[in-house]
């Protein structure tokens, strides 16, 4: 896998990208890469540069922009909708999850982002969570699985629903399709 870790507020910066998790590590401890935070947060701009970095890479990789903030989206300089960003992102095959920590976001804005382009939304609250978290992003990246459909016909909505017997108690993952896009 390779990492790109991007910075955005009022400024949009790549920080490291590689696939060496020990040059990425040096890249942020102690925060080299991280001087600067503050200002605006521009959700929709690193959105569209992750996106368009990430569409350069092999078609046959798994992508996966993690979201990381702790506020609303407030100095984008892009005028398009958001709506239209994550449609980028999907149909490159780009998986969005957001990750919100703290209280004062707008939690749905950050769920439709993530469940239109196939991610999912996490929510902390504490510095003593980012371990966990991170660890069940992983999780979800090692044990996921690609799983194309054609429906007959659109609807509003389609929901699909797949079990995975084990020999504890069966686990069960939904998603919801809805066409065409709505943000």
């Amino acid at each position: 896998s390779t990492y790109n870790i991007y910075k955005f507020s009022q400024d949009n910066d790549l920080i490291v990208k590689g696939n060496n998790m020990s040059s990425i590590r040096r890249a942020l401890i102690p925060t080299n890469g991280l001087e600067g935070f503050g200002g605006g947060t521009a959700v929709k701009d690193i959105l569209i540069q992750a996106i368009t970095d990430l569409k350069n890479e092999s078609k046959d990789d798994f992508k996966l922009i993690v979201l990381f903030t702790d506020g609303d989206s407030n100095s984008d300089m892009t005028a398009l909708p958001m709506q239209a960003i994550v449609k980028q992102a999907t149909e490159n095959n780009i998986n969005i999850v957001s990750v919100a920590f703290g209280s004062y976001l707008d939690i749905a804005y950050l769920q439709d982002i993530a469940q239109y382009s196939g991610g999912n939304l996490y929510h902390i609250y504490r510095a003593e969570e980012f371990e966990v978290l991170f660890n069940n992003i992983f999780e979800d990246v090692q044990v996921s699985y690609d799983l194309e459909f054609a429906p007959c016909m659109f609807g509003e909505e389609i929901t699909l629903e797949m079990k995975l017997k084990s020999d504890d108690e069966p686990l069960i993952g939904r998603t919801v399709f809805r066409s065409p896009l709505v943000e």
